[in-house]
């Protein structure tokens, strides 16, 4: 099985949450939080889980590890990406405002692959952006 290159995972990452939020800033932010409270009820679930019901879970899965540690790892790791992610989402629309230059050379090494889509996606964010600031002051 062929593994994914981190730079494009990440990327489709961000791309996915982009898409869920329809290009909006503050839908994808959102999405992201929706997101990160899902991963953290499952925590809390799973630590207030009965020994007996967790091993049932486990003996459903094909692929199972007997241990809660192990799983809430796994959570909190997906927390801490999906919280790089509103960073990146946040550093690549200041970029794309104040310097381009660098907009470019950040989108063409951090997102290998990936980066006529997520220059797109970061120009119709900023786009929403500066047309949701000119309806409100309107």
């Amino acid at each position: 099985m062929r593994k994914e290159n981190p730079y494009t995972e990440r990327a489709r990452l961000v791309l996915v949450f982009i898409q869920k939020g329809n290009y909006e800033y503050d839908k994808i932010i959102e999405a992201i939080d929706k997101e990160i409270a899902d991963l953290e009820r499952r925590i809390i679930e799973l630590k207030n889980m009965p020994i007996q019901e967790f091993m049932k879970m486990i003996a459903r899965r094909m692929f199972g590890v007997a241990s809660k540690d192990y799983y809430i790892a796994n959570y909190r790791k997906t927390i801490n990406t999906l919280t790089e992610i509103k960073r990146s989402i946040d550093y690549m629309i200041d970029l794309y405002q104040n310097d381009r230059r660098w907009f470019e050379w950040v989108l063409t090494h951090s997102y290998k692959g990936k980066v006529r889509e997520m220059r797109k996606a970061i120009q119709k964010i900023v786009e929403n952006k500066q047309t949701r600031k000119l309806t409100v002051f309107a």
